[in-house]
This record gives structure tokens, sequence and C-alpha cells, in this order.
């Protein structure tokens, strides 16, 4: 599973570990239509994508989800429970956030 890191928007957003070759993602952050559509171009086998709830809540309320659907890619709730594994991808963006990255 790749993780990604989609807080700081487009700047701050490294898509660079996806490749065609990815099936499974898991999303820290907020969901944007850039970013769905950088992940499907990116990413073309793609079969199941995992977000926080609020996050697919987020992508139904605004009609994105679509876009996963059409693609035959699964939308999963969920979370990363270990706070080390978000602190490595989230800290250059996410600075003295809920997770402690800044002790």
């Amino acid at each position: 599973m790749v993780i990604i890191s989609a807080f700081g928007g487009r700047k701050c957003c490294d898509l660079s570990m996806l490749t065609p070759h990815t099936t499974h993602v898991h999303v820290s952050g907020t969901v944007h239509f850039w970013f769905i559509e950088e992940v499907l171009k990116r990413a073309p086998n793609l079969k199941v994508i995992q977000m926080a709830p609020s996050c697919v809540a987020t992508i139904e309320k605004r009609g994105h989800i679509t876009l996963f659907e059409e693609q035959g890619v699964r939308v999963r709730c969920g979370c990363i429970k270990e706070p080390s594994v978000i602190e490595r991808h989230t800290v250059r963006h996410y600075k003295g956030g809920r997770y402690g990255a800044e002790k």
C-alpha cells in the first residue's frame, strides 16, 4: 500500500511513488478534484483507495467519488492508527498537528 500525504496542496503533495503497478493507496489529508485526477492518471491499475471517513463523505458530497467508480476503483473508509507512520508522511506539511509531528 502506498501512503500519500495530501497536506499542503499541489506544491507539497508528492505523488512520485505512484506507478502503473500501484493497486492500493491510503490518502492522509484532504482530497481535491485535481488530486483524484492525478492519482488515477499515475496509477491506472488502482483497485482500492482508502481515506478517512470525513474525506469519503466530502468527495461523495462533491460528486467526485464517481471519478473512482468510473475507473472501477473501490473507495474504502479507513485510518492509519499508528501515529509514527502518519508523522513520517505529514511532518513537513502538518507541523505541530494532532499527531505530534513536533514534540
